[in-house]
């Protein structure tokens, strides 16, 4: 490592280079940033998700992807971060699907179950046209909207050319609309 303050890259290299040391600094200096992304957004969505743990799960799934991961190091963690809180929300919503929307404390009072309800099955038939959809398209639109990565964290992932990503992110929202006879890209 070079100077007194080295780069993100520096310690990750260094990090992938067997020096621990270097590993836990760039998780110190990360660190209060990304419990404090959590400390705002899971609030607002929720009470029962724990910044504390959201900030680990994050930096277990970084951990385990240090070695595959090329790129500017604070985007992608927290685009970790982000896909960290999506899958966190979605478990605290299948744990208590079951509860009295009362109880969990919608944030609209206006949104009925019968509202809730509908929501889930487009969520659903939108899921399983996906799923329908050529490899090439699917991977792209899970990538982007269900795992919340960027298209430049596609593109690295999937080892193609960012042009690439947002052409079959377009051509995939259309193969979706035809499936689901749709003219409005809701998704976007």
């Amino acid at each position: 490592m070079t100077g007194a303050d080295p780069s993100d890259r520096e310690l990750l290299e260094a990090w992938r280079s067997g020096d621990r040391r270097a590993g836990e600094r760039l998780i110190r200096r990360h660190f209060r940033d990304v419990h404090a992304y959590f400390a705002r957004r899971a609030a607002r969505l929720h009470p029962g998700l724990e910044p504390g743990e959201l900030a680990q799960r994050t930096f277990a799934a970084m951990v385990a992807a240090r070695d595959r991961f090329d790129g500017e190091f604070r985007p992608y963690l927290f685009g970790i971060a982000r896909i960290q809180l999506r899958k966190a929300y979605g478990e605290l919503v299948a744990r208590t699907e079951d509860v009295s929307p009362s109880r969990i404390g919608l944030r609209d009072p206006r949104t009925s179950v019968s509202r809730l309800f509908a929501r889930r099955q487009d969520v659903e038939r939108i899921a399983a046209a996906i799923a329908e959809l050529p490899e090439e398209f699917r991977s792209v639109l899970e990538a982007f909207y269900v795992r919340g990565h960027s298209i430049d964290a596609i593109a690295v992932e999937l080892s193609i050319p960012k042009g690439t990503v947002k052409s079959r992110l377009s051509r995939g929202r259309e193969h979706l609309r035809r499936r689901l006879g749709t003219d409005a890209d809701d998704a976007k």
